[in-house]
């Protein structure tokens, strides 16, 4: 069996969605955030990195790799497809019902897996880390008195050996208490799932999830809570779906009757809203990803 080194911090099987080309081979056009340069590569070459998940200090150092792709990417997959077939028909309803709660909660421990798995969380975890380690040490020598030198080598170690980092990176990410936790949290949201019927797109990115508080409209990574009423939260599914988590107090409770329904958007009348949605995925990620090169360049 081949080694699984390059690891997508954001799933193939849903960037598929978002591309063109022959099914073996599909391609995304990507616009990386630092640049205005648009190019198309393989969605297989993308939103991945080599070893992301790797735990070479254990047996089976590819256990969090095989977990995804196993038991997380499979329902992530027949997910989408069902209700991408489910909302894209024509003779779809406006504000029909269109997911059932088992499907809800699907939606709710994918988007949870996506915010923990991803290469900013990861990012993110490391600053703290490296921020709380010298204090666990000053812990240490108030509670226990002075070290070793053995000891003092050992927590040095915890600093420069990237090994302990990531076996306490993945450890955060399988927490079964935490999952249950946020997936709970989201589950007593209202769901909507947009669909755009016209000419334009939406896109995705490296960060697909969107959490953007309501009155700034600030989506910088971390800042908004999942239990904070004023958080918005946003997930494309495809270029002419996306899915909108609310707080069941927003706007006094009036989106409840919305809850698992699609709301089809005219794309002339709504442009505002999905340009909105594609430019708050690029400023809260370093690369957006779409299915044509002209969605991208309304973003530059």
């Amino acid at each position: 069996m081949s080694e699984p080194r390059k690891q997508h911090y954001v799933p193939q099987v849903y960037l598929k969605n978002f591309a063109y080309g022959k099914e073996k081979n599909p391609k995304i056009y990507v616009l990386p955030k630092s640049s205005n340069r648009i190019y198309p590569a393989n969605v297989s070459d993308s939103a991945a990195e080599r070893d992301f998940y790797t735990i070479g200090s254990i047996e089976d150092k590819y256990v969090c790799e095989r977990h995804y792709a196993t038991y997380v990417e499979p329902m992530l997959s027949t997910l989408i497809r069902t209700i991408r077939q489910r909302c894209e028909n024509v003779l779809i309803q406006n504000k029909a019902v269109v997911l059932s709660r088992d499907e809800k909660l699907g939606f709710a421990l994918s988007i949870v897996f996506q915010l923990l798995r991803g290469k900013q969380t990861r990012e993110y975890e490391q600053k703290l880390y490296n921020r709380l380690l010298p204090k666990v040490a000053d812990q240490a020598r108030d509670r226990f008195g002075p070290l070793s030198p053995e000891q003092e080598k050992q927590i040095q170690s915890f600093g420069e050996e990237k090994r302990y980092f990531k076996e306490i990176a993945m450890q955060t990410i399988f927490r079964q208490e935490s999952i249950e936790k946020f997936v709970t949290i989201l589950v007593q949201r209202d769901f909507v799932i947009y669909k755009i019927v016209g000419d334009y797109n939406f896109v995705t990115s490296d960060n697909p999830v969107v959490l953007m508080d309501i009155d700034s409209h600030d989506v910088t990574p971390f800042r908004n809570g999942l239990a904070n009423s004023k958080t918005l939260i946003y997930y494309p599914i495809s270029p002419k779906l996306l899915l909108g988590a609310y707080h069941p107090d927003l706007y006094f409770g009036a989106l409840g009757q919305m809850d698992c329904c699609i709301e089809i958007l005219d794309g002339s009348k709504e442009k505002q809203f999905i340009h909105t949605q594609n430019k708050k995925q690029r400023e809260q990620s370093n690369y957006i990803y779409a299915q044509s090169k002209e969605t991208l360049e309304t973003l530059l």
